[in-house]
């Protein structure tokens, strides 16, 4: 759906998704938080309901919108709130992305989920390619150190796209592959040169890349 949203007194266009598999995720979580927190309840067995209450705010402060107060015998227990609780579980999985755009709700949901393929690229300079610090003392040195890095994240990212080859079966991250291709080795026997023994591994990354090996003379 969507519908336009009104901010500081600009009108923008806010777009309404509903994601199903959280929406499923949250409401079990939910509810077995609910549980846990009436079990939790139960085994205080307060006889007083001003205890209960500051039971209530102390531990379970989040929860005291979907309970009420409920005496049930000699002690005191909680009780669901059902419409607070029906009001809540009926928003769990749905997002709202405003913009300022013509865009159809498809082209924005596509925009936001390639977001997320430029932040794991720019952890991917931080943390896998050593980007943190730039350690130059010029301009020119550190354009020569962005498009190094430029180059070497693209190749990185190919490599992503590569190992999820279906005939890989999921089976290694690229530092797993690199550490498995640093087992092929170049033999020198005087003037000839061969390959150490290729690994299944290896001739599965191999041609999941379009390499092929050359036997060396």
């Amino acid at each position: 759906m969507k519908e336009p949203i009104a901010i500081a007194g600009e009108t923008y266009t806010g777009h309404i998704f509903l994601n199903e598999h959280k929406q499923a995720d949250a409401r079990e979580a939910f509810l077995r938080k609910l549980l846990d927190a009436e079990t939790l309840a139960v085994n205080q067995g307060f006889t007083q309901k001003v205890r209960m209450e500051d039971f209530l705010q102390d531990q379970l402060a989040d929860l005291v919108p979907y309970f009420n107060i409920r005496k049930q015998g000699s002690r005191y227990g909680l009780a669901r709130d059902s419409a607070a609780i029906d009001r809540h579980i009926g928003r769990l999985g749905i997002f709202v992305l405003i913009t300022n755009t013509d865009l159809s709700g498809e082209t924005v949901i596509s925009y936001y989920r390639e977001k997320d393929g430029v932040e794991k690229c720019f952890d991917s300079l931080k943390n896998n390619l050593s980007f943190r610090r730039l350690r130059v003392h010029s301009n020119q040195n550190m354009e020569g150190l962005l498009f190094v890095e430029f180059i070497a994240m693209i190749l990185r990212s190919k490599m992503n796209v590569v190992l999820r080859d279906p005939k890989l079966h999921d089976m290694m991250c690229i530092p797993e592959m690199l550490a498995e291709m640093r087992k092929l080795k170049e033999i020198t026997f005087g003037r000839k040169k061969a390959l150490s023994e290729v690994s299944r591994e290896q001739k599965l990354i191999l041609s999941a890349f379009g390499v092929t090996l050359e036997h060396r003379t």
